[in-house]
């Protein structure tokens, strides 16, 4: 059943406001969406359900429609907390298929059912010691990296200007470029920041995730190439560019031109 129609009614706008507090709730839609109303009133059951479930203990089933995965997914989750980072919200908790802690987008749940099932949140429990060093919201299991990436002068200032992780450490180069340094718990996270950097950034190390960034790279302009052939449009290997006369080959044209002055010479012997 889609969530819009099991949103509790014991989740109170007190309750809300004290467990986010009263400015959070109030400015919560402008954080959120930038004005879009519509998708404001979709996405608010879910997050008011999730709040009425984190403040009662009460287990949810979702289901979710995973990025990392791949598929959607069906899971028992027991909500540890609520929280908004880059323009979206999230929920933490215990998930029933993975049968560990995990984070998920609130925006991808498309069907939430409230259960009786009681949980507890362990003692000790932090968002902050979950996350560790995760480049953003999705640690990975295994030890961490240090990661090395070299931006180009273009936009290096503008990396080098915004704190993207607590452990960075930026080393501007003679020539304008930038060295930026971070420990961080999994690769796949900002796999997809330093793509979207384009050619501005490459990966010094790891070798894992230099790795992981060329092989992204590389379907991309294999994708850009396929789509280009399939519109008659010319591949970057095979430019459509028009000829340009070799001054050392001879042209027809100047073929021509001599056959016609020898056979204007024959004649003009002839007279």
């Amino acid at each position: 059943m889609p969530w819009e129609q099991q949103l509790s009614p014991l989740c109170s706008q007190e309750e809300i406001e004290a467990y986010f507090g009263r400015d959070n709730v109030r400015e919560w839609a402008d954080l959120n969406n930038n004005g879009n109303d519509t998708e404001i009133e979709e996405r608010k059951p879910c997050y008011l359900q999730l709040i009425d479930a984190v403040a009662h203990r009460r287990a949810v089933r979702i289901r979710y429609d995973s990025f990392t995965e791949g598929e959607v997914l069906r899971t028992k989750l027991s909500p540890y907390q609520v929280l908004f980072s880059r323009r979206s919200w999230y929920v933490i908790g215990r998930s029933s298929i993975h049968r560990e802690t995990r984070t998920f987008n609130i925006s991808r749940i498309s069907e939430m059912e409230s259960l009786e099932d009681s949980y507890k949140i362990p003692r000790g429990f932090s968002v902050e010691r979950y996350l560790g060093n995760a480049w953003h919201l999705i640690p990975e299991n295994g030890r961490d990296s240090v990661v090395e990436i070299h931006f180009q002068p273009m936009v290096a200032k503008n990396v080098a200007e915004v704190g993207w992780h607590k452990t960075q450490e930026t080393e501007f180069q003679p020539d304008g470029s930038l060295l930026f340094r971070a420990k961080v718990s999994g690769l796949a996270e900002i796999s997809w920041w330093i793509l979207g950097y384009g050619d501005q950034a490459e990966v010094i190390r790891p070798p894992a995730l230099r790795e992981m960034v060329s092989q992204r790279a590389q379907r991309m302009v294999e994708r850009y190439r396929t789509r280009g052939a399939t519109n008659g449009e010319a591949s970057p290997e095979q430019p459509r560019t028009s000829k340009v006369p070799d001054p050392h080959i001879p042209s027809l044209h100047s073929k021509v031109s001599r056959s016609e002055k020898e056979k204007k010479d024959r004649v003009d012997s002839r007279a």
